[in-house]
């Protein structure tokens, strides 16, 4: 009950404070025109609205449908009586910003991600103020930022829970696959023509599908990637009134690409120095970063960078489960006539970590020279280590030896 009644609060408690923060107006010049797209949007779909079609420039209308809708529903459907659309939408917009945290937080917990590591990654997300400053005002740039960090972490998570079921069963369910490929879509349904998502959640379908499921029937296969991909593609033109419209002045090559080339010319100060925004040097996207990440989080990013790649790589098991390097063994803690003889090729990353049983995996390197427990005689519950010394010691008869086990 807990479990989900958390979630509920913080998203009231973020919408509370969305209204908190927006109620002296948080208005910008594009605000209004979006707005105008949101009403249009539900006019097109038929939902209550207070705007036709008419008037509404054609560009505006190739802007992402997805968010624009959802603020449309909330200020013209379900909040009408605030008569204050603006600060509904601009209220919903910012709540965005903490329940993506809070997402955020439980979507690394949930890939395996330490709480001490999952809190430092909220805390310089939170720690970059620019994020925060556009979740005010901006309703196009903030949720595709947000919810382009957000979607391929929830596909992360999905694809590695599916993963055991999928290859003992080689395919995955198909209404699964059809969730994917619509959360697959949704950074691009924002703020078009952002298509990272959607491109590399195929590719990695297609490798999957090659290498994972390779004794998996063709037509599995060929499920698995295309059904998402027809699934998101039938998501987009069902709420993208522009797809469809009669009459439609831009075609649609010059419609989505129109935004790859947006023309803005004016002056950038970095450095002391100042630069046409359309002539910035070549470093200027680092020296940007960092000081936008601000220069505390850049540092500590770059060292946590330098640090993964140093340290010893970790093997993963069956399952996700990952192996860690074991603890040397202090000799003084084996029992006499149990001392256990490594193989000299045997590295520390390759042995099995505690409380984790794996005997197809280890059998091999780790081979007790002697071993003292008759299999007869051995608890129901073992663990990995003493049931590997039973089963090498069934053969011979056994030996008394002292109950003191390896630590």
């Amino acid at each position: 009950m807990r479990s989900r009644l958390v979630p509920i609060l913080v998203v009231l408690g973020s919408i509370a404070i969305g209204f908190l923060v927006t109620a002296r107006g948080m208005a910008t010049w594009d605000s209004l025109p979006h707005l105008e797209r949101s009403q249009w949007l539900l006019h097109k779909l038929a939902l209550p609205s207070s705007r036709s079609s008419n008037g509404l420039t054609e560009m505006l209308k190739w802007y992402g449908p997805l968010w624009a809708l959802f603020l449309g529903v909330m200020s013209e459907v379900v909040l009408r009586f605030f008569r204050d659309p603006l600060w509904v939408q601009q209220a919903f917009n910012f709540a965005l910003y903490p329940v993506g945290l809070y997402a955020l937080y439980h979507l690394l917990l949930r890939a395996g991600i330490a709480h001490s590591t999952a809190r430092l990654a909220v805390a310089l997300l939170l720690g970059a103020i620019r994020l925060g400053g556009h979740a005010l005002f901006n309703v196009n740039d903030f949720p595709m930022a947000m919810l382009s960090l957000l979607v391929p972490l929830y596909l992360w998570n999905k694809l590695r829970e599916l993963d055991p079921a999928a290859r003992a069963d080689g395919r995955v369910a198909r209404p699964t696959l059809i969730l994917l490929g619509v959360v697959a879509m949704v950074p691009f349904l924002v703020r078009p023509p952002v298509l990272v998502e959607p491109a590399l959640f195929t590719a990695l379908l297609v490798a999957y599908a090659v290498f994972a499921l390779r004794g998996a029937r063709l037509s599995r296969r060929i499920e698995l990637v295309a059904l998402p991909l027809l699934a998101g593609v039938a998501f987009a033109v069902a709420i993208w009134p522009s797809l469809w419209e009669r009459g439609r002045a831009l075609p649609l090559r010059t419609a989505i690409f129109g935004f790859t080339r947006f023309a803005w010319s004016g002056p950038v100060r970095a450095l002391g120095r100042t630069w046409t925004s359309t002539a910035l040097p070549r470093w200027y996207p680092v020296i940007w970063f960092s000081i936008a990440l601000t220069p505390v989080a850049a540092i500590a990013t770059a060292a946590g960078l330098v640090r993964t790649f140093r340290r010893p790589q970790l093997g993963v098991h069956a399952g996700g489960a990952v192996e860690r390097p074991a603890e040397p063994i202090d000799r003084r803690d084996v029992a006499p006539g149990r001392r256990q003889r490594w193989r000299a090729h045997d590295t520390p990353s390759s042995r099995q970590p505690r409380g984790r049983c794996d005997h197809a995996s280890s059998s091999s390197s780790l081979r007790p020279c002697r071993a003292s427990t008759s299999a007869s005689t051995a608890p129901p519950t073992q663990s990995c280590g003493s049931s590997r010394r039973s089963s090498a010691s069934a053969a011979r008869p056994a030996t008394p030896s002292p109950s003191r086990r390896l630590r």
